[in-house]
């Protein structure tokens, strides 16, 4: 069991020793975890999940204890919640926001593209709108939930 030294520089850790390669990045380990606790130094025994493992993927329910490889195999898909979240965040849902936010970050840390609905049900804090979602998404209806919630935005 390896440990993993978080240092802190103004609320961005950076886990050293993770044995985590970015793409197009020779030798580099470690990763970027976001936390609102500044200058604290922690020690954490294990980053590797319990449930399902896909290599180096866990199903850990924090962010902070989940892999996340540098670039997203789900990039197209974040980028649509990333804007449902920029547009509930203006309509002033914070809720929801906040549930986005979650999901999303979740979805980053899947290695793999997503593919059926079965896998994306697994996944932390995405429950039945995010599969709701991705069911428009992939079938290319996603268009329509977007400028409803533009339309919603701009009545009020």
């Amino acid at each position: 069991m390896r440990n993993y030294e978080i240092t802190s520089d103004s609320h961005c850790y950076l886990i050293i020793n993770a044995g985590f390669f970015l793409d197009n990045a020779d030798n580099l380990e470690g990763y970027v975890l976001w936390t609102t606790e500044p200058n604290t130094q922690k020690q954490y025994n294990s980053l590797i999940a319990s449930n399902i493992n896909y290599g180096d993927f866990s199903l850990e329910k924090y962010a902070c204890k989940r892999k996340t490889p540098y670039y997203a195999a789900n990039a197209e898909f974040v980028d649509f919640l990333s804007n449902l979240k920029k547009l509930r965040e203006l309509a002033g849902d914070h809720d929801q926001v906040t549930a986005y936010m979650r999901a999303i970050a979740s979805i980053k840390a899947f290695p793999e593209r997503l593919q059926n609905l079965g896998t994306l049900k697994r996944l932390p804090y995405c429950g039945e709108k995010i599969v709701f979602l991705f069911t428009l998404y992939s079938r290319g209806d996603y268009m329509s939930e977007l400028a409803e919630l533009r339309d919603k935005k701009q009545d009020n």
